[in-house]
């Protein structure tokens, strides 16, 4: 029955040509028809909002160019200015003085932007520099006396020396123009109209003859009794504006202007930057610019399209903050929408027919491919690569219409599920580097820097002889299975379970940044969780597992051990030796986390250790100090361990010298401190002893183990 079931089933299943046929021309005609209905729906709106979104961007960089190239920048020079002269720095009445200040701000800036830099005070007395070409430097000063009025012009070279200097009488008085009189009326920084940079004889601002655009800063100054006693200027060039927008490209025929709310051009590309007869009307542009002027003004929306002639245009205006003299400024940009939507309409256009003819031959070589086996081929092929990257997660098994692809698919099933067991007796990170670098594990190892962490359960020996063996492994393993996982959190490698005890590493397979502290914050985290875990079996009748640990950073040989049937990864040396027995030594001193000198030099500045003795481990030669790790933060602890070791250190210093009296003394501030604590009661009970038993002369406080 179930045969003729399973007959059925595999007659029903479609041919190859038939369901990759059916399933591409549908999704390839349905593809077609979605991105042609939503081309034609969308294209051009969207188009348009491309458009005025790079006009946006384009307007942006030009505002913050204005706002931080030039108002802000010249307006934080005005304001250093008027504070040194209000402060004394800068004397005003020292003529010489504010010439040379105003030369050296002029030459010394380093923006294309500056054409001009004065001072005029309130009896008609002014100094004002003005940069030529040719890297020349014009310091007009203007005197006010009994006797009328002279300029006296100094002409610096580009290396700042005087070339000339000419003296003849002048009509110049700073208090009637513009700049000064604003400041002066409003009591703050203004900016003046635009205007054209003219030449007086002496080389200063009065003759229409040079017709450099401008406009220009001005700020009151006041003493330190608030008194009015001048006006600061700086005169900006805005040709830098116009070579600055001429750099910037949207499309072909866009257009960038600025142009002031009252349509006069300050810059515009079809107006010449070097005007001599005033700033042209925006009218004078091209009539599609002048009519976006016109709709903006109407409406005062900042991006809108519109109309002129039957053809269409987008136009976007941004409004710069702050008035310049009566009125504001506005960045205009203008293009033609065919600059968007011309090329990529025919690109629209030649899509279609690809698409079509793509659709025709697609379809003949369907008719000859075999290939309704893709989709499941790809999710076997991705299967393949987790496998390959050691990734076992369990995943459905994959099914299809083809039987062979159904044998694959259970073959990968099965080979995930028999890893998956493998991993829980090798590291996984190891068997993940083999099959990475396309290796056999083979014997062999190397010497390289490691973490070395031991684990034992205390008086475990004993409880394995009064607990059934059955609850005895289960309750075990629950215990194996929460340190594990916090030692793997923390990139470690478990080497071996040894009875009770557990062995890890850090630093190999795969390098760690900060093996030291990686231990380091996984046995305190053991620590932390083997408290809640007793309480929690204390209260269900269970055996409580009080655990030690032992930690050492030294040299060890890593690799594979063992024969060529075979293998076993694991760390040996010395440093094995070291930790395992800083686990023992534990039970000596009540600690539950011991350290050696190289582990607490490498994390003594970010956890909290205390010294607990100097000792000297069996098979070893020479001593060394042992640490006890309390915790990450000096907070989480119960006691003051800053006071504690204030009086311990010093304490063990007087024990290694035998001055038991004060060393008894000191070590029972320490049990006042913490009352809970095993380490100093101990010390006690060693000087007790050794008053009566003295040790030998050669003794320095060092413990065997």
């Amino acid at each position: 029955m179930f045969e003729k079931s399973g007959l059925k089933i595999k007659n029903f299943a479609f041919t190859l040509r038939t369901s990759i046929l059916s399933v591409f021309i549908f999704m390839l005609v349905f593809s077609v028809l979605s991105v042609l209905w939503i081309e034609n729906s969308y294209f051009k709106s969207s188009l348009n909002s491309t458009a005025f979104k790079l006009m946006n961007q384009a307007s942006t960089i030009l505002f913050n160019e204005v706002v931080e190239n030039i108002v802000t920048s010249t307006e934080r020079k005005i304001r250093t200015a008027a504070g040194l002269i209000r402060v004394g720095s800068l004397h005003v009445d020292n003529e010489a003085e504010v010439a040379a200040y105003t030369y050296v701000l002029n030459k010394s800036s380093v923006s294309l932007l500056i054409k001009a830099t004065g001072w005029g005070d309130t009896k008609g007395n002014a100094a004002i520099t003005n940069k030529q070409p040719k890297d020349v430097y014009i310091t007009e000063i203007v005197n006010h006396t009994s006797k009328g009025i002279t300029s006296t012009a100094l002409y610096y070279n580009g290396s700042g020396d005087v070339i000339k200097k000419v003296v003849i009488p002048s009509s110049y008085d700073p208090r009637t123009r513009p700049w000064y009189i604003d400041a002066r009326t409003q009591g703050r920084i203004v900016w003046t109209e635009p205007f054209l940079y003219q030449l007086s004889r002496q080389g200063i601002i009065d003759l229409k003859s040079h017709g450099v655009l401008g406009v220009a800063a001005a700020a009151p100054v006041y003493d330190k009794k608030n008194k009015f006693i001048g006006v600061f200027t700086i005169g900006i060039s805005l040709d830098y504006l116009y070579n600055f927008i001429s750099q910037i490209k949207i499309s072909k025929n866009c257009n960038i202007f600025i142009v002031t709310n009252d349509g006069r051009s300050i810059v515009y590309p079809e107006v010449d930057s070097q005007q001599t007869a005033g700033l042209k009307s925006i009218t004078s542009a091209s009539p599609w610019i002048t009519q976006s002027f016109n709709e903006y003004t109407k409406n005062l929306i900042s991006q809108f399209s519109y109309t002129y002639k039957g053809k269409h245009y987008l136009a976007s205006y941004k409004l710069l903050p702050g008035l310049f003299g009566q009125h504001y400024w506005l960045i205009g940009i203008v293009a033609p929408e065919d600059d968007f939507i011309g090329l990529l309409l025919k690109a629209h256009f030649i899509v279609i027919v690809v698409s079509l003819f793509i659709l025709l031959v697609s379809i003949s070589l369907v008719l000859k491919t075999v290939s309704h086996v893709i989709k499941p081929i790809k999710i076997l092929v991705t299967e393949a690569d987790k496998i390959k990257n050691f990734e076992l997660k369990e995943t459905p098994l994959v099914r299809s219409r083809i039987e062979e692809i159904n044998l694959l698919g259970k073959a990968i099933y099965a080979m995930k599920k028999s890893l998956r067991s493998f991993r829980k007796y090798v590291p996984a990170t190891l068997v993940r580097q083999l099959i990475e670098r396309g290796e056999d594990a083979h014997l062999g190892g190397r010497r390289k820097k490691l973490v070395i962490l031991f684990s034992d359960i205390e008086s475990f020996t004993a409880l394995s002889e009064n607990i059934n063996p059955n609850l005895l492994m289960k309750h075990l393993c629950h215990y194996f299975d929460v340190l594990s996982k916090i030692i793997n959190t923390h990139r470690g490698t478990i080497d071996k379970y040894i009875g009770d005890s557990i062995m890890a590493f850090w630093g190999a397979p795969l390098p760690e940044a900060q093996p030291v502290e990686q231990a380091a914050k996984a046995a305190l985290q053991c620590k932390q969780q083997l408290s809640i875990l007793n309480r929690e079996w204390r209260t269900k009748g269970k055996p409580v597992l009080f655990t030690r640990f032992g930690i050492h950073f030294g040299e060890a040989i890593i690799g594979n051990i063992g024969s060529t049937k075979r293998l076993n990864y694991t760390a040996i040396g010395d440093t094995i030796n070291i930790a395992s027995r800083l686990e023992g030594v534990n039970k000596y001193y009540g600690t539950q986390i011991i350290v050696s000198e190289s582990v607490y030099q490498a994390i003594k500045d970010k956890f909290v250790l205390r010294v607990v003795d100097c000792v000297m481990l069996k098979g070893k030669t020479e001593s060394m100090r042992i640490y006890e790790l309390l915790a990450e933060y000096a907070e989480e602890l119960s006691f003051d361990i800053r006071r504690y070791c204030e009086f311990f250190s010093p304490a063990f210093s007087y024990y290694q010298q035998q001055s038991w009296d004060e060393a008894i003394q000191r070590f029972q501030e320490c049990c006042h401190i913490y009352p809970e604590d095993t380490l100093a009661p101990l010390f006690i009970k060693r000087c007790e002893y050794f008053k009566t038993h003295p040790p030998t002369a050669d003794w320095h406080g060092i413990m065997k183990y």
